[in-house]
């Protein structure tokens, strides 16, 4: 059970409303699974119908500060967002320095990511509080710890918080995959790690170059040869020390029309597209809508953001056109989805 020697009045009560004719989680906006460090907590379905916190702090997981910890979930529905927040001094608040993640985009039903606990942090238990939140439209702001939703849920958990007393693994599951062909030449490289603060990153075609020491799980090299097989190798770090032989990943770049779209300060792909499409803009989107080859509005959505996922692994395969809205501006753009 949660306890810091003192009691802590967390906010726990009605921070999700539903509405006449159903629970806050009834629908399935609710946090299925999820796990970080050894926590494997799986399948609680819509606990106590979402209108306060489920409070799961008899469970306990130890991270080590300092460094970074891969949390993976399901949220239920999918398309909803997701935050996470670490009560850093246990004061019993969760204040929006103390926002370790929120998602900037509508989240896959199947999401994951990093946090670091800071290195700041004293040693021994904190609380830790997930929140996900269903036909918001926007992210979560850091400050809504205790917002009032209309669908979602939350759950809370304790953190014992101790040192890093090991060196990393290596890094994994690389993007893109291992020896993947016909890749874009403005692509972004990512892969996950646990207990690791920084990150010397290795990047090349015949011979690997050091490209510098990353804070964070992603590098952007610049625009890539076509037709061309690169190699890159990924080594985590922290105060203990670093692995030993990790491996190195190959991919190969495709034609020099396999790059990522950007027209009137707007980048769609990919395009050809199959399970998602993302869209990121200069300004902030309005409104998205979605038209099949014969004018059937397929998707609206409402948007304040620069950037958004879509999930069109439910749509059929076949040319469709994107009209976007940003500020009083309108742009369209011919769009394939193909098979996934």
């Amino acid at each position: 059970m949660f306890t810091t020697g003192e009691e802590l009045e967390y906010c726990t009560d009605y921070l999700y409303y539903g509405d006449t004719y159903s629970t806050p989680c009834e629908w399935g906006e609710f946090i299925d699974d999820f796990s970080i460090g050894d926590l494997n907590h799986l399948n609680t379905g819509c606990d106590g119908g979402g209108y306060n916190v489920n409070n799961y702090t008899y469970m306990s997981v130890e991270l080590a500060r300092g460094v970074n910890h891969t949390w993976n979930a399901e949220v239920q529905n999918g398309n909803d967002y997701f935050a996470i927040w670490f009560d850093t001094n246990n004061d019993g608040t969760f204040d929006e320095t103390e926002c370790l993640y929120t998602a900037q985009e509508e989240l896959p039903v199947n999401c994951s990511g990093n946090i670091t606990i800071p290195a700041e942090t004293s040693l021994g238990e904190h609380r830790l509080r997930l929140r996900m939140v269903g036909n918001l439209g926007i992210p979560i702001e850091p400050w809504q710890a205790c917002h009032e939703f209309q669908y979602g849920e939350a759950h809370d958990y304790t953190v014992i918080v101790t040192e890093i007393s090991n060196a990393p693994d290596c890094a994994d599951t690389p993007f893109p995959a291992n020896n993947a062909v016909d890749q874009y030449l403005n692509i972004d490289l990512t892969w996950s790690a646990n207990d690791a603060s920084v990150y010397d990153v290795y990047f090349g075609t015949d011979e690997l170059l050091y490209q510098g020491e990353f804070e964070t799980t992603e590098f952007s090299p610049e625009t890539l040869e076509p037709n061309t097989n690169y190699q890159w190798q990924i080594i985590p770090k922290n105060n203990a020390g670093q692995p030993d032989d990790c491996e190195v990943w190959n991919f190969t770049t495709g034609t020099e029309d396999n790059v990522v779209n950007i027209e009137h300060g707007i980048k769609i792909y990919p395009n050809p597209a199959d399970k998602f499409l993302n869209i990121e803009t200069d300004e902030k989107i309005d409104i998205i809508k979605i038209t099949n080859s014969i004018g059937q509005q397929i998707i609206e959505k409402q948007c304040n953001n620069n950037f958004i996922k879509i999930n069109t692994e439910t749509l059929k395969s076949g040319i469709y056109f994107i009209k976007i809205k940003t500020g009083n501006k309108i742009f369209t753009k011919k769009i394939i989805l193909i098979d996934n």
